[in-house]
């Protein structure tokens, strides 16, 4: 048998090394797995995306002292992002 990739092995022991006393399935293992990439992926997705809508206007980061960056809809631009949906829709 081939040893498996590195990185799952490892991302596997690091999840039982943090629980000890967890108990589950292969479907229960691969699920948590698949869970924590589908998060680390949308994380990375929606980065990007916000990054993009802030750089056209659609949306305005808010940098506060108490933590990481908010984000909320730039009202000047309202009408535009309400276009913008529309042609999405379409």
């Amino acid at each position: 048998m081939a040893r498996p990739a590195q990185a799952v092995i490892k991302e596997i022991m690091r999840y039982f090394e943090e629980h000890p006393h967890a108990l589950d399935s292969l479907e229960g293992v691969s699920r948590w797995r698949l869970l924590q990439q589908r998060v680390d992926d949308t994380v990375v997705e929606t980065a990007a995306a916000l990054e993009w809508l802030v750089g056209r206007g659609f949306v305005e980061r808010v940098d506060v002292s108490f933590g990481p960056p908010l984000f909320r809809i730039a009202e000047a631009n309202a009408a535009n992002v309400e276009r913008m949906l529309a042609e999405e829709t379409s």
